[in-house]
């Protein structure tokens, strides 16, 4: 099952351009905005600030990372992007869990909408939460869908004295974050990859009705995938190509058009194998089916001489010979018993049994 438990909200029909509705959110409970200004040399981090503080920040001449968690508070994504200058039509987009991944450029800011899949190992359900980047010449936000610790390592990074990636610019920072939503999707796949393996097993050695479900499933989250890392790749590939980020950090976005790449070649090779896997578990129950009708068919074969002999002798004929014979009945139960032994030596020897 594919199911991210989230509100089909559609806009309204006639709105204005810039109308922010969350759009397919799952979120709820107040939206939470952290900051972290960071120049090489000192780092400053503040959770759980308002919206005033962090219009501060975004004005300090270090560079400067504002999360905010929850995108389903239309005020407050309101006030967040009065506060960077973003665009409405930017703002509305981010407020919509339900689109497609996507680039936008707009003078000195630049918008990317991408996925981050989560794999539930308890239901088996594969959930996509979207992550929004929007970046400018000093800072970057990152709206989160819902709140995560994806981003906890890299937080570490830049606090760490002296690490190299807190002396680089927002093209870098930006990188570095799409760099670990795309990484998300190895893991995913590897559960995936995982999984299909231990139902090839279940197949060989069991084959029960349920599987059939698993498998479908496995080939609807490989689908999604699959949907949700083409726009990625097309993400990744207009960074590359137009000159919007600085020609020292292209290096890095083009390592992450290579891992896009392996990841869509990875789905494709998992689609198939699990495609293999449906083949071998309609042939396991066919074969299964037929080993059932090969046993109820020998045993039916077995008993049609049976029967038409105890159908002679059960005729209500007052002048049969063998009616008086004493041991009329045990000669008509020997030549049953060798009937069935010829049958079953026949068989054998045609290889049936």
């Amino acid at each position: 099952m594919i199911s991210d438990g989230r509100t089909r909200i559609r806009h309204p029909l006639g709105a204005p351009p810039g109308t922010l509705i969350p759009l397919g959110t799952g979120g709820s409970g107040p939206v939470r905005i952290d900051v972290l200004s960071f120049d090489g040399k000192e780092s400053e981090e503040q959770i759980g600030i308002a919206v005033e503080t962090a219009e501060k920040h975004l004005k300090d001449p270090r560079m400067t990372w504002v999360t905010v968690d929850g995108i389903h508070d239309p005020q407050v994504i309101r006030e967040v992007g009065q506060a960077a200058g973003i665009h409405p039509i930017f703002l509305e987009d981010i407020m919509n869990a339900m689109i497609r991944p996507k680039l936008e450029v707009l003078d000195s800011q630049i918008l990317v909408l991408m996925k981050t899949p989560v794999y539930d190992e308890q239901s088996k359900e594969l959930v996509l939460r979207q992550v929004s980047l929007v970046v400018g010449p000093r800072y970057v936000i990152t709206f989160l869908e819902q709140p995560t610790d994806l981003f906890s390592p890299l937080k570490k990074r830049i606090t760490t004295p002296g690490s190299s990636i807190s002396k680089k610019d927002a093209d870098h920072l930006a990188y570095a974050l799409m760099d670990i939503l795309v990484d998300r999707y190895y893991t995913v796949l590897d559960t995936l990859e995982s999984r299909t393996e231990d139902i090839e097993h279940e197949i060989l050695d069991n084959s029960r009705e349920s599987l059939s479900l698993d498998i479908h499933r496995i080939r609807g989250q490989l689908i999604i995938l699959r949907k949700v890392l083409w726009p990625t790749r097309e993400i990744v590939r207009s960074l590359l190509r137009d000159d919007i980020t600085s020609p020292e950090n292209r290096l890095y976005y083009s390592d992450i058009y290579d891992h896009v790449i392996q990841l869509m070649d990875h789905v494709d090779t998992l689609r198939e194998i699990v495609s293999g896997l449906m083949d071998i578990y309609m042939s396991s129950i066919s074969n299964r089916m037929n080993a059932v009708m090969k046993v109820l068919t020998i045993i039916a074969t077995i008993f049609i001489p049976l029967t038409f002999i105890a159908g002679i002798y059960g005729m209500n004929f007052s002048h049969m010979p063998e009616l008086d014979w004493a041991w009329g009945y045990f000669a008509v139960l020997g030549i049953m018993v060798l009937v069935v032994a010829g049958m079953l030596y026949f068989f054998r020897r045609k290889g049936w049994l």
